[in-house]
């Protein structure tokens, strides 16, 4: 089921889909597609996470304002 859905995520539609909603999307879809398959399913959505806030914090989110509702 996971490799099933895993190739449905990856399909070429999905990638222009991602990449409409904008590049920064894109770049975390990536890394996730390909820390899944390299390490476990844990770590492929814990490196999306974390790129996420990466890209946050780059763009000038505050620091405390992560941890706020």
């Amino acid at each position: 089921m996971l490799i099933y859905t895993g190739f449905r995520l990856a399909s070429p539609k999905e990638f222009a889909h991602i990449y409409y909603k904008g590049a920064k999307q894109l770049v975390i879809f990536l890394v996730t597609i390909i820390m899944t398959p390299a390490t476990d399913l844990l770590v492929g959505i814990a490196a999306g996470i974390i790129t996420k806030l990466i890209i946050n914090l780059v763009n000038g989110l505050p620091l405390r304002s992560i941890f706020e509702p």
